[in-house]
């Protein structure tokens, strides 16, 4: 079974390039939100993740799948080879199984948290693009994580990677392209009845996580990467508890609050804010006295992070 999932791998993850991905390229990265949110952090010492049905880009997601979905069902040479293998009814049941099941059982506590890569020098007063869209138009923060902090483990339920951006014929090469490759793999393997539905299982997963990290073309200045909590991938349901909620203007919101601390099998023993907070970057819109407010703030909540905190000097002026 484990040479088959390893046999598959290869044609449905060729196309990325592991020197821009964790573990080889660990950036900066930048959180943009809002003082309230910075708070929050700072004192609970969690990391909120949405539900990527709740984004503003959750079209994206149904992009991905309801076009993936339809272009498995269209490929001819996938069906021919399937029937050719006698397991063509099995592949498309095991297939519309899967979607299902993601449905039913893993949608609701499907999380995302979205950061932005970050050049120190560059970057160094935050990007004014993301604080006009996710800096409260300059009165929010930056908080920057370093990623050479975080222990990557094959078994974590969180996939970090960076966000592809495509234009929408595109992502329709790029899917058809996927199954071309895998079809001729299923060839090579002689699937049969027995095995499919781990195939199509293989192919339905790359399908959700490429859709969960590609985003229109038009986005690419955000330079976005996510983390992503698969609830499929936390055999043992280790993070359950921290499956929450949150009230705001569109109702009641499903909530992973990841609390950031050591967490066994999940993180390093010495797993924490502290460790991986690199620094803080108040947004160019503050006044003085809300600067030295902020300044005070994680002096009484959080020594230990004051001296991170800079402001930024981009002469921005919203209207």
């Amino acid at each position: 079974m484990q040479n088959l999932i390893s046999a598959l791998h290869s044609p449905l993850y060729s196309d990325i390039d592991v020197s821009k991905h964790l573990p080889q390229k660990r950036p900066l990265l930048a959180h943009y939100t809002s003082v309230d949110n910075l708070r929050n952090i700072v004192v609970g010492e969690e990391l909120w993740l949405s539900n990527p049905l709740s984004m503003n880009d959750y079209e994206e997601l149904y992009f991905g799948l309801q076009h993936g979905l339809q272009a498995i069902h269209a490929h001819k040479e996938l069906a021919q080879t399937c029937e050719a293998l006698h397991c063509y009814n099995e592949f498309t049941s095991a297939l519309d199984a899967c979607s299902r099941r993601f449905d039913s059982e893993h949608a609701l506590d499907t999380y995302v948290a979205c950061f932005s890569e970050h050049d120190p020098i560059r970057d160094a007063d935050g990007r004014l693009s993301m604080w006009r869209g996710y800096g409260g138009n300059g009165s929010g923060a930056a908080i920057i994580i370093d990623t050479a902090q975080l222990n990557m483990n094959e078994l974590s339920p969180f996939v970090i990677a960076p966000v592809e951006y495509m234009s929408r014929e595109a992502r329709l090469a790029w899917i058809n392209q996927r199954l071309d490759l895998f079809t001729t793999t299923l060839q090579q393997l002689q699937i049969n009845k027995d095995n499919v539905g781990l195939a199509a299982a293989a192919l339905f997963q790359r399908l959700l996580q490429a859709s969960l990290f590609s985003k229109h073309h038009g986005f690419a200045e955000e330079q976005e990467w996510r983390v992503v909590y698969f609830p499929d991938r936390d055999h043992e349901m280790v993070l359950k508890s921290m499956f929450s909620y949150w009230i705001g203007p569109g109702g009641v919101q499903p909530k992973l609050k990841f609390r950031l601390a050591p967490l066994t099998g999940i993180t390093a023993p010495d797993f924490g804010l502290d460790r991986l907070l690199h620094s803080i970057i108040l947004g160019p819109t503050h006044n003085p006295l809300s600067r030295r407010a902020t300044l005070r703030m994680l002096e009484l909540e959080r020594p230990s992070l004051a001296n991170r905190l800079r402001v930024s000097s981009t002469p921005f002026r919203p209207t």
